[in-house]
């Protein structure tokens, strides 16, 4: 019986000497300390940046580590068409497309190694047509204009030497002005779907999906 009780104490103490946490020295990090194995170190004497974005291109400047300016610029392009069809009604085409360019600056701020959020105004030049003609009558809109938006978003982005790859979860478009060119509707269809497609483009805010993005910083 004292043999096991004393083989039960030596396992204890074993189990409790490999317990233990090893003697280790807690320091505080200091303010502007960069942790040679972080991103940040890597973003650490970059000046320019060069990105591919989800339908665009981005140019950006490093005023230090973890604040840049970046211009952006992006292009959405669609177009669907029917032909002319022909039966004993007569004849019947159609037409969709919306064509938008969009230039953005803002400013992109790192709040921790990776994450960070960005803040920006936007200028977008948008045309949207839907026009079907049926025996030379027309129904539907065609709608053109500028609208300028502030935006807000927040991301993450992860940087090897000179190489980063960063996610965009959401951007939120907030429309300040637009000005239409060409604001027409044709038929009582087409004045409710231009109003709705006006709504869509030029006066509503709008929540941008995410958005991968590929760079070079040099």
């Amino acid at each position: 019986m004292k043999k096991l009780v004393l083989v039960i104490c030596l396992m204890m103490q074993a189990f409790n000497a490999f317990a233990k946490d090893e003697d280790v020295r807690i320091q505080e990090r200091k303010k502007d300390t960069v942790l040679e194995d972080s991103n940040e170190y890597s973003r650490l004497n970059k000046t320019i940046y060069l990105g591919l974005k989800s339908f665009g291109l981005e140019v950006g400047y490093y005023i230090n580590r973890n604040n840049m300016i970046i211009l952006e610029s992006r292009i959405l392009e669609k177009r669907e068409s029917s032909g002319e069809s022909q039966d004993h009604l007569g004849s019947r085409s159609t037409l969709r497309k919306i064509d938008a360019q969009d230039f953005s600056a803002f400013y992109k701020r790192y709040a921790g190694d990776t994450f960070y959020y960005r803040v920006g105004l936007n200028y977008a030049d948008i045309r949207s047509y839907d026009v079907a003609t049926e025996n030379g009558g027309e129904e539907g809109f065609r709608l053109s204009g500028y609208r300028v938006s502030g935006s807000i978003g927040i991301g993450n982005q992860w940087q090897w030497k000179n190489f980063s790859l960063g996610i965009d979860w959401f951007t939120v478009v907030l429309p300040v002005h637009y000005s239409l060119a060409e604001d027409e509707g044709m038929g009582n269809v087409g004045i409710s779907e231009r109003d709705d497609e006006k709504t869509r483009w030029f006066s509503e805010p709008q929540i941008s999906p995410l958005f991968v993005n590929l760079g070079l910083s040099f």
